[in-house]
């Protein structure tokens, strides 16, 4: 059962990593366009607070309304490169479907037990808040400025 368990984590760890990497690459090939489209969010919503502030109100519904259409965009687009981190998980469990799909894990309170699903969302969460402990704890190291 301990071999079950560690291995498990190390499946959940290399999920991890695996779905950082994935985001770190989305953000290579798709960076400048992440961060046109977030530019174009702040300059709008600047605009608007200064369409506002001059007291133009037809400007400023017009202009926050195109920065509200922006902000929307660049929301979900930093959505899907986070949910790039996912993929990875999922195959993850469809091997552990194929390997012990069968197998029910007791549990006190429930008559059939429990299937893999449970034991290994455990050791996936507990992996990545692992993950980003030692990530935050080696940037930091690294680049003591970003404390």
């Amino acid at each position: 059962m301990a071999a079950w368990w560690a291995g498990t984590f190390v499946l959940a760890l290399w999920a991890v990593a695996l779905g950082h990497a994935t985001i770190y690459l989305a953000r290579v090939i798709n960076g400048s366009f992440l961060e046109q489209s977030s530019a174009e969010a702040r300059e709008l919503s600047n605009k608007s607070m200064d369409a506002l502030k001059s007291g133009d109100k037809e400007a400023y519904k017009a202009i926050n309304s195109l920065a509200n259409d922006s902000f929307g965009k660049s929301f979900f687009q930093q959505v899907a490169v986070s949910a790039g981190s996912l993929w990875p998980a999922f195959l993850g469990a469809a091997w552990l479907e194929a390997r012990f799909g069968d197998i029910r894990f007791a549990v006190p309170w429930m008559e059939n037990g429990i299937n893999f699903v449970p034991p290994y969302l455990i050791c996936y969460i507990a992996a990545r808040i692992i993950w980003g402990r030692a990530k935050r704890t080696f940037v930091t190291s690294v680049h003591p400025e970003m404390r």
